[in-house]
């Protein structure tokens, strides 16, 4: 079975829980709850750079605030470090809820709240029976807007509970309590993909191509089963401790029919694609191509492809003279580059689909040379 299929067991389901004690009974989970929280970073920064295979990598680089897009970042320290993020233990949190997760084997008392939003925070907690550590997001439903609450957060949780694939985070648990759903999943402590290129600077090729075949998988097994994820950017590709990453943050996730377009403007400007610019209906499959593109871009010249601070038509002007630039200063293969240029060929009809990308020229060397 190729590596790419994930688990093709189409009756696997996550489980999802009413927790439920004597006096105070949770709430059955509903389709009228939330907002999404938008730009959390809740992974510690950390070196990633931990494979004895990989011998000629350069030392880690001071973090350095976003890159203001077109501008290269600065990346140049005699003897850098990265900083850690220290955080209180969740002592604040509802000693209730903590209680009646301790009886389903999860343990928050030593965790630590390694993200927020405006109406949800991220905390870490242990599996008490293994000491595998896990993450849970905490979203509260009284506070968030209508459209997210009746549409999105369902779809969400609807579709993450279907997926089941070594490049995609995976779902454990859905827990609810009160006004409160608790989403509960795995946890890659080595951090994004985004806080990676901005502590390490651009991406070594030989890490790279690696990465890039299994962000194609991960996209790939969700194309094949008619899901869009429609907000693939390097804040939502998660390092693990492998060395491997996966997708996440389903939240602007939609099933499809057949052919079926979309209309819904979602999605990272910078990572956008141009007929999502448009305004018009399109197709969500081929614009998640254009953003892995730039998410490849990104990841490879440590720099964004265009600069988000203009018009919608300016932006689109300047994706259809692909006005991006590779550092002079990086060495990046001719195969890289025309990889990326394919995956963000600005008519969407010429630009190849998910799968056909793994015939392109950086994909399809790497993966003959794991057969050699």
């Amino acid at each position: 079975m190729n590596r790419c299929d994930g688990d093709n067991n189409t009756n696997w389901q996550p489980p999802r829980y009413n927790l439920r004690p004597r006096r105070a009974p949770f709430q059955a989970y509903n389709s009228t709850g939330l907002t999404r929280p938008r730009g959390s970073n809740y992974h510690h920064k950390t070196n990633v750079y931990a494979r004895g295979d990989e011998q000629n990598i350069p030392p880690l680089q001071t973090p350095i605030p976003r890159p203001r897009f077109t501008q290269p970042l600065q990346t140049t320290v005699a003897q850098p470090t990265v900083p850690q993020t220290t955080v209180p233990p969740v002592n604040h949190f509802n000693s209730v809820i903590a209680g009646l997760l301790l009886k389903k084997g999860i343990d928050i008392s030593e965790g630590s709240k390694i993200g927020s939003g405006r109406y949800s925070k991220v905390i870490t907690a242990k599996l008490t029976n293994s000491n595998h550590t896990i993450a849970i997001k905490i979203i509260d439903k009284s506070q968030v807007a209508d459209d997210f609450r009746t549409k999105f957060l369902p779809r969400e949780l609807e579709i993450w509970q279907q997926l089941k694939h070594e490049n995609l985070v995976q779902l454990y648990a859905i827990y609810t309590y009160e006004s409160r759903v608790l989403i509960v999943n795995e946890f890659g402590k080595m951090g994004n993909l985004l806080t990676h290129v901005l502590c390490n600077g651009a991406t070594p090729e030989p890490i790279g191509v690696k990465w890039a075949e299994q962000i194609l998988c991960g996209v790939k097994y969700l194309h094949e089963k008619n899901i869009a994820h429609r907000d693939i950017k390097l804040e939502n590709v998660i390092i693990f401790d492998d060395g491997s990453v996966k997708i996440g943050d389903f939240g602007f996730s939609r099933m499809l029919e057949p052919q079926e377009l979309s209309e819904t403007y979602c999605g990272s400007k910078s990572y956008i694609a141009p007929e999502v610019l448009s305004g018009r209906p399109y197709n969500p499959l081929k614009s998640d191509v254009w953003s892995v593109g730039a998410v490849f871009f990104v990841m490879m010249t440590n720099r964004m492809p265009f600069s988000e601070n203009q018009s919608n038509q300016s932006l689109m002007e300047a994706q259809r003279q692909r006005t991006y630039n590779y550092p002079p200063q990086l060495t990046i293969s001719n195969e890289c580059k025309s990889t990326i240029d394919s995956l963000m060929t600005f008519d969407p009809f010429r630009r190849p689909t998910i799968q056909k990308a793994f015939s392109l020229p950086w994909i399809r060397a790497f993966l003959l040379s794991q057969k050699a």
